[in-house]
């Protein structure tokens, strides 16, 4: 009977651990999997968005960007999702986020600001300007969230950069207020 008894403590045991194990390591390999499947689609993202940084730039002034995506979140992403936008406006607000990135709001129109997020190596850039101030932002537009439009790895171009993306249309496009 002894043998038996410990027999069947074994299977007791044994049973419910090689379940676990086996549960284990299915979780672990589709995890794994699903894992360098993320992984492709951030490499995709970033892929695109490297090209668009890449390239040249729309020029569209806040109040634009901003009236585009108030008429239709379908209507601003044709125009200015993943690409390189040129944008220039009066700025409303100024801060660092909970990331460690600085921003400026730029005035758009109705609900909608357009909210320019600079990386780390390019904050800098902002000293000197506030509230009040006109400024000129590129950066890749990621689509718009509740009440703002969001660029991301923005920079203050230079004149040049200005002058070539803007030309005669752009600084009519600024004079036209919404």
């Amino acid at each position: 009977m002894k043998s038996s008894t410990g027999w069947l403590i074994g299977l007791a045991i044994g049973i419910p651990l090689f379940c676990i194990a086996s549960a284990v390591a299915v979780f672990i390999l589709t995890v794994s999997g699903c894992m360098g499947g993320f992984a492709a689609i951030v490499a995709t993202v970033e892929d695109t968005k490297q090209q668009a940084m890449d390239g040249p730039a729309t020029y569209a002034p806040a109040h634009k960007i901003a009236a585009a995506y108030e008429r239709s979140a379908f209507s601003g992403d044709d125009k200015y999702l993943d690409r390189k936008v040129m944008t220039s406006g009066i700025i409303t607000d100024t801060g660092t986020d909970l990331t460690g990135q600085r921003y400026v709001a730029l005035a758009g129109i109705g609900t909608t600001d357009v909210v320019c997020y600079f990386s780390a190596s390019n904050g800098d850039q902002l000293s000197g300007y506030g509230r009040g101030n006109r400024i000129t932002v590129v950066g890749y537009c990621e689509g718009q969230t509740v009440t703002q439009v969001t660029l991301t790895d923005c920079y203050l171009p230079s004149d040049e950069e200005i002058a070539q993306v803007k030309g005669d249309q752009g600084k009519q496009a600024d004079e036209q207020q919404p």
